[in-house]
């Protein structure tokens, strides 16, 4: 029910090395830039003492379970411009439980189970991992932005509002990391007064990206 924004600046931003003395950030190992081969074949990064759960990707379909009515299976769909260039969407799924197994996020606390890995063409045309997206609850940033800042180091922090639809306003922050190849940013409020969304991003791949978006876009007939 989100959505004016306005943010206010304040800048404390973490240091940039030499882009060639840099690798991509990581989420649980599972690093930005990897192929979508290495990480169809990626065990699930969490310890656990469940079977069978491996990644799903666009195209692909899994069993869902069912108790009393049998569902559909499972599919990760990408639509639309994003399809016609090449977007592969990746989730875990347990095919044990049928059902998608979600992550912890800054310890054992919270978590997400509303989450992607989405992949896109390099130059030779290996599909490559440009982004992870998880949402999560706002109560989680309290693990999250400790967890992160030590490995990475102190975010740059924005700080602004958000306005409902009612024309409530709250406080909103946003927490940034960029290493000169790649970016984590962790924004409080994003779509609802209560969640916050964390965004995994490989600055080269998601370029290309939204280049070859517009390029299609452009190339389309303006139908109004």
């Amino acid at each position: 029910m989100p959505v004016t924004a306005v943010a206010v600046a304040e800048p404390s931003p973490a240091p940039i090395l030499p882009v060639e003395s840099v690798t991509p950030f990581d989420f649980k190992s599972i690093s930005l830039g990897v192929s979508l081969s290495e990480f169809k074949t990626t065990p699930f990064p969490e310890a656990n003492d469940e079977s069978g759960i491996r990644p799903v990707c666009s195209g692909e379909v899994a069993p869902r379970s069912f108790i009393s009515a049998p569902k559909e299976p499972f599919e990760v769909n990408v639509t639309g411009t994003s399809k016609e260039v090449g977007v592969v969407k990746c989730v875990f799924w347990n095919f044990g439980s049928g059902s998608l197994k979600g992550f912890s996020l800054g310890g054992d606390r919270y978590g997400s189970s509303t989450y992607y890995f989405e992949f896109f063409p390099d130059d030779q045309g290996t599909p490559r991992l440009y982004e992870i997206v998880l949402q999560s609850n706002i109560i989680a940033l309290s693990d999250i932005i400790p967890s992160l800042t030590q490995r990475f180091g102190p975010p740059s922090v924005e700080n602004g509002q958000m306005q409902t639809r009612s024309g409530a306003l709250f406080e909103k922050s946003s927490y940034n990391w960029d290493n000169g190849v790649s970016r984590i940013q962790v924004e409080t409020r994003f779509t609802r007064v209560d969640d916050l969304v964390v965004v995994y991003t490989h600055d080269a791949l998601a370029s290309k990206k939204r280049i070859a978006i517009a390029a299609k876009r452009a190339a389309s007939p303006n139908r109004m």
